[in-house]
């Protein structure tokens, strides 16, 4: 049986998933000096003693886009953002997917929940496809993913061929591609991302895991894509890779030193999950790797025991940038989670109080959350 214990992390200010079961670990958790990676792009992030990013100092383009609110439209909690010619987003604490216009315009609200033809009972991830119209839900208790065009009604459903639900997903050049981060321990459901025609047949499996562990922490997301090549994070691993429906690629490489995650750690015999994060606290490791990027810059966010940092790495002249976070000082008023990137921007919702009062607007406090478009000086 899987069970999933939501907490709220006051290190990431946000929601992890922490995942029980028995969990399969690739075998990137080995440190990255043990692999030969030497054809890699491999940066260095030295992040001891780094200065506190001033955020308001370290932006060079900042603008955002209110989201319309409306009776109906109540956003909770934003879990993901997706953009192209459509803004959407997924709501995890109501468990909708909202669409809205690149200004701001409220398109669709997408709740079918129920147990019903056409409704999903739990909604893990979602993909938009702008240029057909259409977006498609992942229900991990329905073992399927739902699609429904743009105006929200119902158009058909792909049955999963997993013993278990998964709950993170994407799609491209036509293909479904899961993360498993519920973990098998069937010899056949042994990988980490397994790829899906629009009929339910495997087309290929990739990222084979090589041990169990009991506790898994999720990060905010396995897939990005820019310029039209999907890239993958797998977990506890230091790598970043491409990768389409037949092959896997390396791209580059984070180098934390000693401060990667431990093995002995992942693989530990602690059960409890408050005995976990207890522990966690205390561990000489980084922790919760999340990887963005854009046509220019890299960004990394990670925890080291109680302290949170980012990495920004120049992709032009390739050098790092680290610093600590402090979200109740110099950066809690503009600085938001990064979900996703677009347009050579990174994206990320904040408050509408919050922005209302560091901009002077005259917005309401408790509408909707902006959606903030921030680029990085060099």
């Amino acid at each position: 049986m899987i069970e999933k214990l939501f907490l709220s992390d006051k290190y990431m200010n946000r929601i992890l998933s922490i995942v029980f079961s028995c969990i399969l670990v690739s075998s990137c958790v080995n440190d990255s000096r043990e692999r030969n990676i030497t054809s890699l792009s491999n940066f260095q992030i030295d992040f001891i003693n780094a200065p506190e990013l001033d955020f308001e100092e370290k932006v060079d383009t900042f603008y955002y886009i209110p989201l319309e609110t409306g009776k109906n439209n109540l956003l909770g909690e934003i879990s993901k953002i997706q953009i192209d010619s459509v803004i959407s987003v997924l709501d995890g604490m109501n468990q909708t997917i909202h669409l809205y216009s690149l200004n701001g315009k409220l398109m669709t609200v997408i709740d079918k929940k129920g147990m019903g033809p056409g409704e999903y009972v739990q909604l893990g991830d979602f993909y938009t496809s702008s240029k057909e119209r259409y977006v498609e839900l992942l229900d991990p208790m329905k073992k399927k993913v739902m699609r429904y065009d743009f105006s929200g009604n119902f158009i058909k459903e792909i049955s999963l061929p997993f013993p278990n639900g998964v709950s993170r997903f994407t799609k491209f050049n036509g293909y479904y591609l899961f993360d498993q981060q519920t973990r098998r321990n069937d010899e056949k459901w042994k990988y980490s991302i397994v790829v899906i025609s629009e009929d339910g047949k495997i087309i290929n499996k990739f990222f084979p895991y090589t041990k169990y562990a009991d506790i898994l922490l999720s990060s905010r997301s396995s897939f990005y894509n820019i310029n039209n090549e999907l890239h993958y994070v797998p977990i506890y691993c230091d790598t970043v890779f491409a990768l389409d429906e037949n092959s896997v690629i390396p791209k580059y490489s984070v180098d934390f030193s000693d401060k990667w995650v431990d093995e002995s750690f992942v693989y530990s015999e602690v059960k409890n999950p408050m005995d976990f994060i207890n522990k966690l606290k205390d561990c000489d490791f980084i922790t919760f790797l999340n990887v963005l990027e854009t046509d220019s810059t890299i960004w990394l966010d990670f925890m080291y025991k109680e302290q949170k940092y980012c990495a920004l790495i120049n992709k032009i002249n390739l050098n790092v940038s680290t610093y600590s976070i402090n979200e109740s000082k110099n950066c809690g008023d503009l600085m938001g989670e990064i979900l996703t990137s677009w347009n050579n921007y990174f994206i990320m919702p904040i408050n509408a109080e919050q922005l209302n009062q560091k901009l002077g607007l005259k917005g309401e406090n408790d509408n909707n959350p902006y959606i903030v478009f921030v680029q990085f000086k060099s």
